[in-house]
Formats: C-alpha cells, structure tokens, sequence
C-alpha cells in the first residue's frame, strides 16, 4: 500500500514537473518556422515526445520505488519471516538477534 502510494506520488511530480520541463524544451525545439506540409510530422514528434517522457518516468518510478522500498523493509524481514515460521510450524518464536 505504501509503496503504491510512493509509486504514484513520484510519477505525479515527475510527470508534472519534468513534463514542463520537458515540454519546454519540446516547444522550444520545434518552434522555428516549417513548411505547412511538415505540421502533421512535427504534431506526431510531439505526441511521440510526450508518450516516451510518460513510459520513461513509469519506468524511473517504479524501479526507484522498489529498490527504495526494498531497502526500507530489510530490517523488518527477519523478524517477519521468524513470526510467520513460527505461526506455520507451531513453535515458538526463537528470540531476535543480530548474530
């Protein structure tokens, strides 16, 4: 739940403020002046532009979010895995250590 929440969080601002910066830079390129015939051509550049900036920062997202949230439950996972054997196996709990 959190990372998913993490997840969208990170794509939000990524899309809203790279997009702008982006989209900068996109508009900026294609300003100057072309033949009408190329309008179409300079239109898909775009839509191609905007589409590859969305999968990338999906992409960028995700695999942040999940070495972040890997790294973030570690110290947790011992633990867990102890209470879930012992609750599978009928046996108590060993204490924890760090040894």
């Amino acid at each position: 739940m959190i990372n998913t929440l993490l997840f969208v969080g990170l794509v939000t601002t990524l899309l809203t403020w790279g997009g702008a910066w982006a989209g900068g830079l996109i508009d900026g390129a294609l300003a100057a002046e072309h033949p009408s015939y190329l309008a179409p051509l300079v239109w898909l550049l775009r839509v191609f532009s905007w589409v590859f900036l969305a999968v990338t920062t999906v992409i960028v997202g995700f695999v942040t979010v999940y070495l972040v949230g890997g790294v973030v439950a570690a110290p947790f996972n011992d633990v867990l895995s102890e209470h879930v054997e012992a609750l599978r196996l009928g046996t108590p709990a060993p204490p924890f250590s760090l040894r």
